[in-house]
């Protein structure tokens, strides 16, 4: 018989809407490269959540409809510290293993 799993946590660090997916805005609209962010962003929260549970997805940075899209999927968003995507996945690694201090977790 197999022992209880270990607890695993996804890590996605997010821009604000309106920067993500740039290299599509010459062909693509505005309004249809967010929606599409967003929708992708719901679709991923949504799976881990859905195949993990309720909070093993921290969605990292972005801005306040990543923030609205990630809580109603059933992921926690925090606050990006960084502005490089490395050090922004190594800070939500330490914060997940208790080693940094709650980066301004939800309840803002």
């Amino acid at each position: 018989m197999a022992g209880p799993m270990p607890f695993v946590r996804v890590i996605v660090p997010m821009r604000p809407v309106a920067a993500c997916k740039r290299r599509l805005a010459r062909e693509v609209p505005d309004v249809t490269r967010e929606a599409l962010v967003l929708l992708m962003l719901t679709r991923t929260v949504g799976a881990v959540s859905l195949a993990l549970g309720k909070g093993s997805c921290w969605v990292v940075g972005g801005d306040r409809f990543v923030r609205q899209v990630t809580e109603e999927a059933g992921g926690v968003w925090l606050e990006d510290r960084w502005s490089d995507l490395n050090a922004t996945v190594l800070d939500g690694m330490l914060y997940g293993r208790g080693a940094a201090q709650p980066i301004a977790a939800t309840g803002r």
